[in-house]
């Protein structure tokens, strides 16, 4: 009688409606996950019928392995130093970042003017005068020019046209003088002697106040209407960055320009060479 009731009481559970089989075994899979019991899951399909019930086996969770990941070596840069096989950087000395210098400021150049009343123009010849050697010089005040000086390169430096009044021109006779501007200088259809300043030879590469320095002017000697090449020599002191005062020379001979002197009884000869000077102060322009 036993048997026989506990046959159909299995029966009975066999019987039972697969839904709940289902719904047990999915509680008793969440307490052991709950309860730290790894369960291996098995896959019930929707559609297979369940005969008995399932055993359920305690199944050991592998631990995890930690797996040794690749580091990728860093890209090499150019940082300046030497890469070791070792993998060690050698150390190298970086010098420290130095300041550019900074260009000085151009020295401007400066404009000088010629003042008249501090210079002066001049020629010098010789003459048998009475049986004497005799030297007349002839002087004039009227002088204008400029020049432009640059301090901080004087090759730089250039000059402009130098003229001389020579209406004004006196010697130590009014009738040589009146001489002079009617017959050999003809003054009333040629007033100026002009001399104009092509080359510079010669300019040191620096010049400091109170400096002298020496020269030549090379350029275009107009008298009357005839036009030379010639050369001043040239002296010129830097007084100040104000001031400077020179004095220049230069040979000619009257046959180069057709210069006649008139013939007169005490006068014998006339030399046919003539020195030209001009002694000259000039003052900075103010702007």
């Amino acid at each position: 009688m036993y048997l026989l009731n506990l046959t159909e009481a299995d029966e009975r559970m066999i019987k039972l409606p697969q839904w709940f089989l289902k719904s047990m075994v999915l509680l008793l899979t969440l307490l052991l996950v709950a309860c730290g019991n790894g369960v291996e899951e098995t896959a019930v399909a929707p559609d297979t019928a369940v005969d008995e019930p399932i055993p359920i086996t305690e199944t050991a969770v592998p631990t995890a392995t930690a797996v040794p990941t690749a580091v990728p070596e860093p890209a090499p840069t150019e940082t300046g130093a030497d890469t070791l096989e070792t993998g060690e950087v050698e150390d190298v000395e970086t010098e420290a970042p130095t300041t550019p210098e900074q260009p000085e400021t151009a020295v401007q150049p400066t404009q000088f003017r010629i003042n008249p009343d501090l210079s002066e123009a001049r020629f010098l010849i010789g003459e048998i005068l009475r049986g004497e050697p005799f030297t007349v010089v002839g002087v004039t005040s009227d002088v204008t020019g400029e020049l432009t000086v640059d301090f901080g390169n004087p090759a730089q430096t250039t000059i402009g046209e130098i003229a001389v009044d020579a209406s004004t021109l006196m010697t130590d006779s009014s009738l040589r003088d009146r001489a002079i501007n009617n017959f050999v200088l003809n003054t009333s259809r040629h007033q100026f002697v002009r001399f104009v300043p092509t080359s510079l030879i010669g300019l040191p590469d620096s010049v400091d106040v109170g400096q002298t320095i020496t020269f030549q002017i090379e350029g275009e000697l107009t008298v009357r209407d005839i036009t030379q090449t010639v050369l001043f020599e040239t002296v010129v002191e830097l007084v100040s960055e104000q001031e400077l005062r020179g004095q220049a020379n230069t040979v000619i001979l009257r046959d180069d320009y057709n210069l006649t002197i008139p013939s007169v009884p005490q006068v014998a000869a006339v030399d046919d060479d003539l020195t030209l000077e001009i002694e000259f102060v000039a003052t900075a322009v103010q702007p």
